[in-house]
C-alpha cells in the first residue's frame, strides 16, 4: 500500500533517529529508545515485540526534577495535497492520584503548533494488564494543517509540581503520509476459484478499490490468463476515496484445460500516480472430474496432480537413484527427485486432483 510518505519511523534502530530532535523542555531527561519500556515490569516491554519511543517517568524516582520532554520529526513539506494523515501506536498510563500528567501530540502549521490528540487517562495502561493485550493506534486527518515546513511532535508531562512522579508512556510505528491524487487498485480476485471441471466461460469477478484522494469515474480494468491480457473494459461507476467496488468482466476466462492457471487483474487508469500497488494475482487449479474408483499410475502426460509448499523437490517421471530406482508399475512415479536428494528445509505437498 504504497502512499506519499512524509514521515515512517518505527524507532527499531533503538536510538534517536536521523531528522528527528530529543528535547527536555523542563527537567534534563529525555525520551528513551528500545525494547523495555516500563522497568517497573518483569521483561521487554513494548508496543509490538520491537523497540519503540518512551518515557518511563516511574524509574526516575520522586526526586528528580519535573519532566517535560519533547520527540520532534523531521519537517515535511505536504502543501499543496489535497490530504494528509498521521497514524501511531501507543500506550500512557496515568498516575491517577493527583497530579497532572499528559501525553499530548502537536502539528505544525507553519507558524503555531496546534495540538490533535491528547490523553490525560488511560486508552490501555499497564502494559501487563490485560485489557492491554491490543494497544490503541490513532488515525488523525491533518489536513487543515499542511504547509512547507510541517512537523508532528510528542510530548509527556509529568505534572505541574517538582515532586510530581507519574508512570510511563510509549511510542511506536509513526506515519505521516498524503494519498496519491490519482491510485486505483484491484484489491482481491473473488472468482474464478480452483474447483473440478472448470468451463471455457468462467466469470471473473474483482474488487476495485480507489487509494488515490481523488475521485475516479470511467476507468478501465483488465484481466490476463498467464500473462496474456484477455480484455479491457471500462467501468462507469464512481470511486471516492477509500469506497470499494465489486466488478464483474463481461469477458469470460477459459479455464476448461486441466492444469494450473495464474489470473491477474488490474486497472489502466492513464493517470494513475502509483503502479505498484495495482495488481491483483490468484493461481487457479482447473481438475477433471472424477468418477471412483480413481486410478493413476502416472504413465499418461495428464498432469492433475499438484505440487506445492517450500522448497518442494517433487517431480514426475523415471526414477533413477537409490533407493528409488524405479516405479511401483510401469516406469514413471512422483518422487522427491528423480535422480538426487531431496531440498534442504523442504516442507513440501504433493496432493490429488
Amino acid at each position: 500500500m504504497a502512499q506519499n510518505y512524509h514521515v515512517q519511523e518505527d524507532f527499531n534502530q533503538s536510538s534517536l533517529p536521523n531528522g528527528w530532535t530529543n528535547t527536555a523542555l523542563n527537567g534534563t531527561q529525555t525520551w528513551n529508545f528500545g525494547v523495555d519500556g516500563a522497568a517497573v515490569h518483569p521483561n521487554n516491554q513494548n508496543l509490538d515485540g520491537t523497540a519503540m519511543a518512551y518515557f518511563d517517568d516511574d524509574v526516575l524516582g520522586p526526586n528528580v526534577s519535573n519532566n517535560h520532554v519533547a520527540l520532534l520529526s523531521p519537517s515535511f513539506d505536504n502543501s499543496g495535497l489535497l490530504n494528509t494523515y498521521f497514524e501511531f501506536d501507543y500506550n500512557f498510563r496515568e498516575y491517577p492520584i493527583s497530579i497532572l500528567d499528559s501525553f499530548v501530540v502537536e502539528v505544525f502549521d507553519g507558524t503555531n503548533w496546534q495540538m490533535v490528540f491528547s490523553r490525560d487517562t488511560d486508552d490501555c495502561g499497564n502494559y501487563t494488564a490485560p485489557p492491554c493485550s491490543s494497544f490503541p493506534h490513532a488515525k488523525i486527518d491533518i489536513t487543515a494543517y499542511q504547509n512547507a515546513n510541517c512537523q508532528v511532535r510528542f510530548r509527556y508531562y509529568d505534572g505541574h509540581d517538582a515532586s510530581d512522579w507519574g508512570w510511563y508512556v510509549g511510542l511506536d510505528n509513526v506515519e505521516v503520509y498524503s494519498p496519491f491524487p490519482n491510485d486505483l487498485r484491484v484489491k482481491t480476485i473473488n472468482s474464478p476459484q480452483s474447483d473440478c471441471g472448470l468451463r471455457n466461460a468462467e466469470v471473473v469477478e474483482v474488487v476495485i478499490q480507489n487509494e488515490g484522494a481523488n475521485p475516479t469515474s470511467i476507468f478501465p480494468i483488465a484481466f490476463a490468463l498467464n500473462g496474456t491480457e484477455i480484455a479491457t473494459e471500462i467501468v462507469t461507476a464512481s470511486l471516492a476515496y477509500k469506497d470499494t467496488l465489486i466488478y464483474q468482466f463481461n469477458t469470460s476466462a477459459n479455464l476448461s484445460i486441466v492444469g494450473q492457471y495464474q489470473v491477474s487483474a488490474y486497472p489502466k487508469l492513464p493517470n494513475d500516480s502509483n503502479l505498484y500497488n495495482d495488481t491483483a494475482f490468484v493461481s487457479i487449479q482447473s481438475d477433471s472430474v472424477y468418477t471412483l474408483p480413481y486410478q493413476n499410475d502416472f504413465e499418461t502426460s495428464i498432469n492433475d496432480w499438484t505440487v506445492s509448499g517450500t522448497n518442494a523437490s517433487w517431480q514426475k517421471g523415471v526414477p533413477t537413484r537409490t533407493p528409488i530406482n524405479s516405479a511401483a508399475s510401469g516406469t514413471q512415479a512422483w518422487v522427491t527427485n528423480l535422480n538426487g536428494a531431496y531440498n534442504n528445509d523442504e516442507l513440501s505437498y504433493l496432493t490429488s486432483p
